[in-house]
């Protein structure tokens, strides 16, 4: 559904009023709207359903003030010079064009089950991403500083009103329950949009690990380290296993990664590491004893999941058995190998209806959301896998690349705290996408908001990837200047 253009012309109004009162600061403005794109602490989704007015949508109006800010801004051309980004812009265009038309549309079509403008209203943050990742790029070239401290600033700020909201009768953040199982008192706590802020405990891992070794003068260091404790304990109170084991093996890889690119000890990581985990039990424990325990009880339930195949309860997962509900997803998938599905036009209420009615296909679409590569075989077949596949060989060779570099320019990153924590973030976020992440591999497919956040994070790197290039030239041609 397009927007009403009077939704328009209020935009319009709002940009103009906002460019002529902070006209001179547009890199804040840009990174601002950017924090606010990804709903951090889901004010807007927990509170209002996403919604700002009518059809319009918080992303939209982020969206157009993200856009506005980059229009004004002299030097869009920038971003090209990198031949990196130039392939890796160039294929997400033609990843979204077989995205919008042959998903779409032609599959649809030829299923008997087109609903163009429903399949628009529901994806345009597609639309947005080119020129998303593109204005991303050039704003990071010129002031990836503010975005780390937008990073900081937020996490600080949503966390802690999070436990103010947990620890008192102000009901400030949004809080989602959900019972962690059924027929159970254990409640699952969690905020209906992390955005962006979730990386803040990565990035405390970092700063703590290196810190131990190297007197970095990073600015705020102890607004970092707060939110990642903060964070640690949010993410422990959704009681979910797979964070439990992103936490575990985020301190893993933030070893290795630190390890080698600075060559620091195993040993001193690791009962740094160990001291760092009991205080922060003895902390949870102190402040909530209920979760300690329901946290316990998931940590042996994964575990006896892991090694035996079923949970304590002695029940199987389907999602990692592939039998009950995933039958009907293989079956579909069987049906639509080569091209899948296309876009199927049913909202979460259609789809739990069907079921309710014994609709194999609800069924089977529900399922299939659990498990992101059936997911993907189902929806977009193995011609829409194989054409998403070279974005993950690219954050594959990208990140080993960058980590080769960071271990060559040890030294001088040392000396840019902010740039090298940055690093060490995109790198993580990378790795941990095909480790920890690896359940949902081609997620990404069906354009979302987990999209944009890994698509990101890898212009990011490609960003900070030229800056140590430029470094170096300067070095260079200090050293051996043109006679």
């Amino acid at each position: 559904m397009m927007l009403p253009v009077v939704a328009y012309f209020l935009l319009v109004l709002v940009a103009i009023a906002v460019f002529i009162r902070l006209r001179m600061k547009p890199d804040y403005y840009y990174w601002l709207f950017l924090m606010l794109f990804f709903d951090p602490g889901g004010f807007f989704t927990g509170y209002r359903e996403g919604n700002i007015a009518g059809s319009i949508k918080y992303y939209d109006v982020f969206f157009f003030l993200m856009m506005m800010v980059f229009i004004f801004s002299p030097g869009k051309k920038l971003p090209f010079r990198d031949k990196t980004f130039r392939v890796f812009f160039a294929y997400l265009i033609v990843y979204i064009l077989y995205y919008l038309i042959v998903y779409g549309a032609i599959l649809p079509v030829v299923n008997g089950q087109l609903d163009y403008l429903f399949f628009l209203r529901k994806n345009r943050i597609a639309l947005m991403m080119p020129f998303v990742v593109y204005s991303f790029y050039y704003f990071s070239w010129k002031s990836y500083e503010i975005f780390f401290r937008f990073i900081v600033y937020f996490s600080f700020v949503i966390l802690s009103l999070w436990m103010i909201t947990l620890f008192s009768p102000l009901k400030i953040v949004p809080v989602m329950f959900m019972l962690r199982y059924e027929e159970s008192s254990m409640e699952r706590l969690f905020m209906a949009s992390y955005g962006l802020i979730d990386v803040i405990y990565m990035i405390g891992i970092y700063l703590f690990l290196v810190k131990r070794k190297y007197p970095l003068a990073v600015k705020n260091s102890f607004l970092i380290y707060v939110s990642a404790i903060l964070m640690i304990i949010t993410l422990i109170l959704t009681l979910t296993r797979r964070e439990y084991l992103r936490m575990v093996v985020s301190v893993v890889i933030a070893m290795l990664v630190t390890s080698y690119a600075l060559k620091m000890s195993y040993l001193k990581h690791l009962v740094r590491g160990v001291f760092s985990l009991l205080f922060l039990l003895l902390a949870l424990n102190i402040l909530f004893p209920v979760y300690s325990r329901y946290a316990e009880y998931v940590v042996k339930d994964a575990f006896s999941l892991v090694m035996t195949g079923k949970d304590l309860q002695g029940r199987e997962d389907y999602r990692i058995s592939g039998e009950e509900d995933m039958v009907y997803v293989k079956r579909i998938i069987k049906d639509h190998f080569l091209l899948g599905t296309g876009y199927i036009p049913v909202q979460w209420s259609d789809i739990v209806e069907m079921k309710m009615k014994g609709d194999v296909r609800g069924v089977a679409y529900d399922a299939a959301a659990e498990v992101a590569v059936y997911n993907g075989l189902m929806r977009f077949g193995i011609v829409g896998v194989l054409l998403f596949l070279p974005f993950y060989v690219m954050f594959l060779k990208q990140a080993f690349l960058m980590l080769k570099e960071m271990k060559r320019n040890a030294l001088s990153l040392l000396k840019k705290p902010v740039m090298m924590l940055l690093i060490f973030l995109c790198i993580h976020l990378l790795f941990m996408r095909f480790s920890t992440e690896i359940y949902t591999v081609f997620g990404e497919m069906a354009i979302s908001f987990y999209t944009y956040r890994l698509f990101l994070f890898f212009t990011l790197l490609l960003v900070l990837k030229n800056k140590i290039k430029e470094e170096q030239t300067k070095e260079n041609t200090q050293l051996y200047p043109l006679t």
